[in-house]
Formats: structure tokens, C-alpha cells, sequence
């Protein structure tokens, strides 16, 4: 494990990217849960497991979608039909 002067591990975050499926999947997600006025939580649970801050930053516009935490990005760049 790595530590940066502060004594906190050093976490390295892989890219990836969404595939066009995948980004309609969770851009029809979004339009369930706005519908029924309803949110979600989600976290990692590789972080989880490491003990570190675990939830996930999820922002998913129509012209975008990220998913982040503190080891990996995941994003689309772009519309789905």
C-alpha cells in the first residue's frame, strides 16, 4: 500500500468507459426513478472492502454520464437513441 506524506493511502483511479447499451440502460434508470420521485444511493464495493469512502458520485445527463469513486472513473461521453 501506498501513503502520501499525510499518512493516507494513495489510491489510483482506473478509467473506464460505458458501452452505448449500457449508457441506455442507466439513462432509462434515471427516468424510472424520476418518474416514481424516487433517488438512489450507490457505492463501490471494492472501497467498501478497503475501508475507504465507498459511495459512488453518479451524474448522468443526456449528453453525458460519470460514475466516480475514489479508484475508478467510469463515464459515456455522448447521446444514446
Amino acid at each position: 500500500m501506498l501513503l502520501d506524506a499525510n499518512g493516507q493511502e494513495v489510491v489510483r483511479q482506473q478509467k473506464q468507459t460505458f458501452s452505448t447499451d449500457e449508457a441506455r440502460l442507466i439513462r432509462a434508470y434515471k427516468k424510472f426513478l424520476q418518474k416514481h420521485g424516487l433517488g438512489a444511493t450507490h457505492w463501490c464495493r471494492e472501497c467498501q472492502r478497503a475501508e475507504r469512502d465507498f459511495e459512488l458520485r453518479i451524474v448522468a445527463k443526456d449528453s453525458s454520464i460519470v460514475f466516480e469513486c475514489p479508484h475508478r472513473l467510469t463515464t459515456f461521453d455522448g447521446y444514446t437513441p
